[in-house]
């Protein structure tokens, strides 16, 4: 399953790589969340590719994709709009 959040700004992601991206993107989400809502939620997922002004985040099995995406998608779209 995966998951694509709207990057803004996506033109200038060319200078940043997919991991880069989403580490920083990661790094975001685990201040706002906290560390086991983090671990249970996102420590499985993997940024799959950048392209076209989106980021696709691999996620375990559709469940998971639900979840994230109903809880933690508007937050996930706006770190990866900051970190390209």
């Amino acid at each position: 399953a995966a998951y694509r959040a709207r990057v803004l700004g996506g033109e200038r992601a060319v200078s940043r790589t997919t991991t880069d991206v989403w580490s920083r993107v990661l790094e975001g989400v685990r201040r706002e969340i906290g560390p086991e809502r983090f671990n249970l939620w996102m420590r499985n997922t993997k940024p799959l590719r950048l392209e076209e002004g989106e980021l696709v985040v691999g996620v375990p099995n559709l469940f998971i994709l639900e979840w994230v995406k109903t809880h933690y998608g508007s937050l996930m779209a706006e770190g990866a709009s900051l970190a390209v």
